[in-house]
């Protein structure tokens, strides 16, 4: 395994430094009782430069550790196992090999031992272990983990891991390959909140440049975990989704709306803080269409119409793009025509309000409909039927509109011979 090469100067050298600074400036006094203490330009540089080797030390440390936890080619500095090593490598072995220093404490218990054994027997058990028998080791984990018990509710059917079981966990996935078995394979919902306190769903990896100036999406394999246990957890993954409006990582974001167009639509709506954070850089180039839609229907079907029709108009209402002719929309041309009649029938009475402005917005950015001018009969003799066969946003606009309109006349029409 390659290591990060040592920083140089580090930062023992320079507080040896600063220490025969000091001494050559008698009258240097960092204590003094005020705001600002000046400091000659060259203990300032050299107090810059510790604080520097410092940082730089401890991301050495991390990645060496992460390297070998993790493996040189990962090398994931913010995968759990990796804080369980370094906190068993300071906090205990370096800690208690200078017993010197603990001025009659306590020694630690047989427990307290055995217990950082096992962090580096585990580490060291999967790292050296052929990747098959690391992933026979892991089905039987997911053997125990996924064994059901009676009870009447899904949740009730599993038992709540211990923390001690969590850790062994994590401990034995630290490889992508391995954490994609172990997920794909977990069916435990209560698993979610264990697994997230120890960090198994931080920081979702960022897309990598490639050589020919390309971008690589990074598989995630937490996200399907997420995905299959919003059903049965919905608040407890949705509290997991929220931490993830700085992700730009295209399997997260397709995975944020599949779950949103399945859960309770009380906790889909706790999604709009995540989906207003992606507003203005996309919701991802994976994300199913057909799963924006679901997530409108399933809004507005489940009460929460306020943020239904906000979402609603995000994506359905057309906009105009420089260089292009005719207006867009975050749905492309087949999927906005899927979409659409669907959202039109769960819109009731006030649906006419809703999606005229669309089609209006759609004739105003073709440029169609200016203040003195409306040419909008040019795409289409008469609303009674298309002159296209082809998926068409302003031809399925119109077509809806239509059919809200006539909607809106009967119910009209209906109230009033209902007060005659």
């Amino acid at each position: 395994m390659k290591t990060i090469e040592r920083v140089r100067p580090t930062s023992g050298e320079l507080t040896r430094q600063l220490r025969t600074l000091a001494d050559s400036h008698p009258e240097l006094d960092l204590g003094a009782e005020q705001d600002l203490v000046p400091v000659p330009k060259l203990v300032a540089q050299t107090i810059a430069s510790l604080i520097g080797a410092a940082r730089k030390e401890h991301g050495r440390n991390r990645d060496n550790a992460a390297a070998l936890v993790t493996g040189a080619d990962d090398r994931n500095r913010s995968h759990p196992a990796v804080n369980q090593w370094l906190d068993a490598y300071n906090d205990f072995f370096v800690r208690w090999a200078h017993i010197d220093g603990h001025h009659g404490r306590q020694l630690p218990t047989d427990a307290e031992l055995l217990t950082s054994i096992k962090v580096v027997e585990d580490v060291i058990d999967v790292r050296t272990a052929v990747f098959f028998a690391n992933v026979s080791a892991l089905k039987e984990l997911l053997a125990v983990i996924n064994a059901p018990i009676e009870g009447e509710c899904v949740t009730a059917k599993f038992r709540s891991p211990s923390d001690d079981q969590v850790k062994e966990v994590v401990r034995r996935i630290p490889t992508v390959p391995l954490r994609r078995g172990f997920f794909e394979g977990l069916e435990n919902p209560l698993w979610v909140v264990p697994l997230a306190k120890q960090g198994c769903f931080k920081e979702p990896p960022e897309p990598q440049r490639t050589a020919d100036g390309l971008f690589r999406d990074i598989y995630w394999p937490e996200i399907d975990y997420l995905i299959r246990m919003a059903p049965d957890v919905p608040e407890e993954v949705v509290n997991v989704l929220l931490k993830f409006g700085n992700s730009s990582n295209a399997w997260v974001r397709r995975g944020v709306f599949a779950i949103g167009a399945t859960i309770s639509a009380d906790q889909a709506a706790r999604l709009m803080p995540l989906i207003k954070a992606w507003q203005s850089t996309g919701f991802g180039w994976r994300t199913d269409p057909r799963d924006l839609v679901a997530f409108v229907l399933n809004l507005i079907g489940g009460g929460q119409t306020e943020v239904g029709l906000w979402f609603a108009n995000l994506i359905f209402k057309p906009f105009k793009i420089k260089d292009r002719l005719r207006p867009a929309a975050r749905l492309d041309a087949y999927w906005y025509e899927e979409g659409l009649p669907k959202i039109a029938a769960v819109l009731g009475d006030n649906g006419l309000d809703v999606v005229l402005p669309w089609l209006i917005a759609y004739e105003r950015s073709s440029g169609y409909l200016k203040k003195d001018l409306d040419i909008t009969y040019y795409s289409r003799e008469a609303i009674c039927s298309r002159s296209s066969v082809n998926e068409d946003m302003e031809q399925v606009l119109i077509d809806v509109v239509r059919d809200l309109a006539i909607r809106a006349m009967l119910t009209t029409r209906r109230g009033r011979n209902k007060h005659c």
